[in-house]
Order: C-alpha cells, then sequence, then structure tokens
C-alpha cells in the first residue's frame, strides 16, 4: 500500500496538469456577461434511474416501471414530492414571459427526448439535432454565449457557462445508479467532482446557484439569484481554480510544452 504523499510524487513524477484546450478560446479576454435577451435549457439525458423515475413522473406509465426497476430510496422518497421535467418547462416557459426572455432549449439528441413535443411547444427555439452532424462541434458554446442565463441538471456545461460569462443554475440530482457506485465505490467521482457542495464545480457562488431537484418550487427564484449575484471576481477565481490556474498561457501550449 502506498502513502498519500508516495501517491502524489508517482503523478508528479509522470503527469502534468494540462487543463483543456476546449475552454481556450472561451476564455477570451473580452468574454464577459452581457445582458443577452434568452434564457437557455440545457435538458437531461434520460438515463439515469432518477431521471427515467422522479423527472418523467407526469408519464406515468413509463416511471411506475422504472420506479419498480429502480427502486432506490430517492427515487421513492422524491417521487411524490418534487417537481416532474414537465412541469419545470412551463415554470421555466412562465418565468420568461415575465421576465421578456426569450426560451431557448438545447436536447441531447443522442439519448431518447421524451419532450420533445413539449419543448417545441413551449420553447422559442428548440437544438435538438445531432451536434456531431455540424463541425466545429460548438453549437452548446454558441447558445450559451448568446443567453442571459443557463440551467442545466448534471451537466458539465457549466463549466462552458462559467468560461463564456453566462451566469448558471445546475439543479442537481442524487447520483444512486448501480453503475457509478461499482466504479466510484468510495464516491470519490459522484461527490467531489460531481457534488454541489458550495465552490464546487456546479456550485459557486458569484457564477454558478445549485438547487436540489427536490428543493425546486419556483425556478425563477433562483434564476433572479444567480443573475444577481453574478461577479467576475468569482467568474475568475472558480477559471484559475476549474479551468485554466495559468493567467500567461493556453491550456494548448502547456501541453505542447510538456511533450
Amino acid at each position: 500500500n502506498y502513502h498519500k504523499d508516495d501517491i502524489n510524487k508517482i503523478f508528479s513524477n509522470k503527469c502534468i496538469i494540462g487543463g483543456s484546450p476546449l475552454f481556450d478560446n472561451l476564455l477570451a479576454s473580452n468574454v464577459r456577461y452581457v445582458n443577452n435577451n434568452s434564457l437557455l435549457l440545457m435538458t437531461p439525458s434520460f438515463v439515469t434511474p432518477f431521471q427515467r423515475t422522479v423527472l418523467l413522473k407526469d408519464k406515468r406509465v413509463s416511471s411506475i416501471l422504472n420506479l419498480i426497476r429502480y427502486p432506490y430510496i430517492e427515487n421513492i422518497r422524491q417521487y411524490y414530492p418534487s417537481i416532474s421535467f414537465n412541469k419545470l418547462i412551463e415554470d421555466i416557459k412562465k418565468y420568461c414571459q415575465q421576465s421578456t426572455l426569450l426560451f431557448n432549449v438545447k436536447s441531447r439528441c443522442k439519448t431518447r427526448d421524451y419532450y420533445s413535443n413539449e419543448i417545441n411547444s413551449l420553447s422559442d427555439y428548440h437544438f435538438n439535432m445531432l451536434e456531431s452532424e455540424f463541425y466545429p462541434m460548438t453549437i452548446s458554446q454558441k447558445m450559451i454565449s448568446k443567453a442571459k442565463v443557463m440551467i442545466a441538471t448534471r451537466s458539465f456545461s457549466i463549466m462552458e457557462s462559467v468560461a463564456l460569462g453566462v451566469p448558471a443554475v445546475n439543479i442537481q440530482q442524487p447520483f444512486n445508479d448501480k453503475i457509478f457506485k461499482k466504479l466510484d465505490p468510495k464516491g470519490v467521482f459522484r461527490n467531489m467532482v460531481r457534488g454541489d457542495y458550495e465552490f464546487s464545480i456546479v456550485n459557486y457562488p458569484g457564477c454558478v446557484e445549485s438547487v436540489k431537484w427536490k428543493n425546486v418550487k419556483c425556478i425563477g427564484d433562483n434564476v433572479n439569484s444567480a443573475i444577481g449575484s453574478y461577479s467576475i471576481k468569482s467568474r475568475s477565481e472558480y477559471i484559475k481554480k476549474y479551468i485554466n490556474p495559468w493567467e500567461d498561457k493556453k491550456s494548448r501550449e502547456i501541453i505542447a510544452d510538456a511533450l
């Protein structure tokens, strides 16, 4: 068994922190929060047990069958008290109408989209094509950059939103997937990387507002809080902590130098 310090030495000799070149162009010095006129919703994948039960509960047959298939404690406890995904998009539409914002949605076409008809009816623009058909694949980034605020559920698009200077709302859901638990038995990824503790990737005061799905009552309050508390200073701190710690170099330059 290795001691923690020994493991750190091994990794420091064999690895470098290179960041992600994906964010290099997003971190342009002139990127900043602007008063755009749309709200962007990034839809969930609907592949996790929680999403296929609680979020789908207005689709009674599918959700009940999935609840029987995935009788996890969070799914059972939150099934009735929590809102459905359909209720969420209806509430977002009302908020956008009251705030004179366009309601734009980007779906993940690679997974089943249970709500395409409802989204098409409620949204002003719905992108639901395979992004791989476009090159370069920057549809998400373009849609985020034109938004006043972005809402995401269990998505690393939160990082893109921060990089682009757009306030974000993260709606956190339980990580109760059996596959995740097998791959991550100690919960390091689930609790540390994807956890919503304060100053985490998905909960960073000043640029990312986080609310648990079971606590979503009035999504407009969360959106207003994210917009009202937005801070250039917080964005800079987030970028330095999670995206690019080097102020004078881009990730691609760090990686190229190492090679």
